[in-house]
């Protein structure tokens, strides 16, 4: 396939789908309903609207005496808002990280495909070879997106795309890695103690028996380094330049590990589990509280309180995971569009060699 041949990946703009704040209207901003976390959150907080309109309608009706005490839900208020404020802060602090690490791995990439189309030597022969090598470091990121979404294999359409059609038809490590990635799933879940093995001698065979996408795609691309340097195509770089080569493979190798880490690292679920229990203690205390003094007033002031708190939760748990497909994760597959497009150019456009003065 030559750098000029028709590419998935075309050159123009990939279309923009962030929904982003208005600049100009506060109160616009507030009126986006369907791009907030409320339509999640709906369910809990009408179940609470209806909790608070039982109580006030037993107070109206059987004028029940409600002795509970403001400061009862004032303590509870100070620990749900530690919480809360220690869990926003978590998951917003993942999020960002995601994304510079994501930034650095697209952009150790790009500086990658640069370095080796301008200064590895050009030979009939050898073309070919460097426009694969090309295409797949484009392919690494692609593989990397569908890793972090625990989406195994070669199936997909944007990998089918780029990777060599060998690898596409090479279905039995894929298929060992695909089981291997089910077990490994399972076993995230699963607790262990000290005295467990680390891994199962299920899963310890099939850890053997594959290496996964985006790692063989790095193990391909430093065969390609070292059969380029013997084939006498890396003289002009040296051995500086092929030692930054080999070294911005690796920092994507130390990258992509990060952002696993990452993906595969939530928030133990004891401490998720506490705050919705500490948060729907105090939500189920504060009709109690003020029933007495506001009546049936006080119901639509649970149901904002409700919503606020139980839209923070929502909120640090949807961008808990910031490489997913929620509308607040990263737009992985547009990154990869722009990665992948701006290669096809640089093959395309770009001379490539060392060019004799």
């Amino acid at each position: 396939m030559s750098a000029s041949a028709s590419s998935p990946f075309g050159s123009g703009s990939h279309a923009h789908s962030e929904q982003r704040l208005s600049r100009t209207s506060f109160v616009l901003d507030c009126f986006r309903i369907s791009s907030s976390i409320l339509p999640r959150v709906f369910p809990t907080v009408l179940f609470l609207t209806l909790y608070a309109s039982a109580i006030a309608a037993a107070d109206l009706i059987w004028h029940a005496s409600w002795t509970t005490s403001y400061a009862v839900t004032s303590t509870l208020s100070v620990v749900v808002g530690l919480l809360l404020v220690f869990r926003n802060s978590t998951s917003y602090d993942r999020w960002y990280e995601g994304r510079k690490l994501w930034q650095d791995a697209q952009t150790t990439a790009r500086n990658w495909a640069l370095l080796v189309w301008i200064n590895v030597d050009t030979q009939p022969d050898k073309v070919g070879a460097k426009q694969r090598a090309m295409r797949l470091v484009g392919a690494f990121m692609l593989a990397v997106k569908h890793e972090l979404r625990a989406e195994y294999g070669t199936q997909w359409e944007d990998l089918r795309a780029v990777l060599p059609k060998e690898w596409l038809q090479s279905q039995p490590a894929n298929g060992a890695y695909d089981a291997m990635a089910k077990v490994s799933d399972i076993e995230r879940q699963i607790s262990v103690s000290e005295a467990s093995p680390l891994l199962s001698q299920g899963s310890s065979g099939m850890a053997h028996d594959s290496l996964g996408l985006p790692l063989r795609i790095l193990a391909e691309l430093h065969h390609y380094l070292a059969t380029s340097r013997r084939a006498g195509l890396l003289d002009d770089l040296g051995p500086a330049g092929f030692s930054l080569l080999n070294t911005q493979l690796l920092t994507l190798s130390t990258l992509f590990s990060s952002m696993m880490r990452i993906s595969t690292t939530p928030t133990p679920l004891i401490y998720a589990i506490h705050l919705k229990q500490s948060s729907l203690i105090y939500l189920l205390a504060l009709p109690l509280a003020l029933v007495g003094e506001l009546g049936w007033k006080m119901v639509p002031f649970t149901t904002v309180v409700s919503a606020m708190l139980v839209g923070l939760e929502g909120i640090s748990s949807e961008i808990e995971d910031p490489f997913g497909r929620d509308k607040s994760d990263h737009r992985l597959d547009e990154w990869c569009h722009t990665l992948n497009a701006e290669i096809e150019t640089i093959m395309r456009s770009v001379k490539q060699g060392v060019q004799e003065e």
